[in-house]
């Protein structure tokens, strides 16, 4: 089920170079950046540890709701290869703004409305062009009986809309808590 262990510091640095790849989230990290006196290369290098991700981090999402009861720094991270029926019926996406908007937290639901109302699909064009993307970042329990996206919901979803350019497994960052059900978007 699991490929290997992985670190808090391999979730922050998948989801800052995620949100760097965002059209949407890469101003305002960038903003961050500039405020703490850092640039790109703090995200990229291999050498930064896990408290200074972590400070970054925190200063750049860690007051927003999404995260109220998540300890990420406390979860049990694991490199996961998710696969497409995992992403079809056991992941969905967090509380803010998909279940008011769509009236459905699945993922692959919320597939189905973008697709109907043809949202254009970023992501298909950038697998088209061979371009490889950041993990998606999940929690879920030690079952792995229900997975909740933390980072990468638009990836994911767009998956699904293109699943057959894409090629699964996808490699995946799972973080595993016994307490995950007290987070406030499970």
């Amino acid at each position: 089920m699991f490929k290997n262990s992985a670190s808090t510091r391999d979730m922050l640095q998948a989801f800052l170079r995620a949100e760097l790849d965002s059209p949407t989230e890469a101003p305002r990290l960038r903003n961050t950046l500039k405020e703490l006196g850092l640039d790109d290369s703090f995200i990229v290098n291999d050498t930064v540890g896990t408290d200074g991700l972590l400070q970054l981090f925190e200063r750049y999402r860690g007051k927003e709701n999404v995260f109220d009861g998540l300890e990420i720094n406390q979860l049990d991270w694991r490199w996961h290869d998710l696969q497409l029926a995992e992403l079809e019926s056991k992941t969905f996406t967090c509380r803010n703004n998909f279940e008011n908007r769509y009236g459905t937290r699945s993922v692959s639901e919320v597939a189905k409305i973008w697709e109907k109302a043809s949202k254009p699909n970023g992501v298909k064009t950038r697998l088209l062009e061979g371009q490889d993307l950041q993990p998606p970042i999940l929690v879920g329990t030690e079952e792995m009986s229900r997975l909740v996206i933390l980072e990468g919901h638009n990836r994911l979803i767009s998956y699904l809309r293109c699943a057959a350019v894409v090629r699964f497994p996808i490699r995946s960052l799972v973080g595993i808590g016994k307490d995950i059900d007290k987070w406030n978007q499970w």
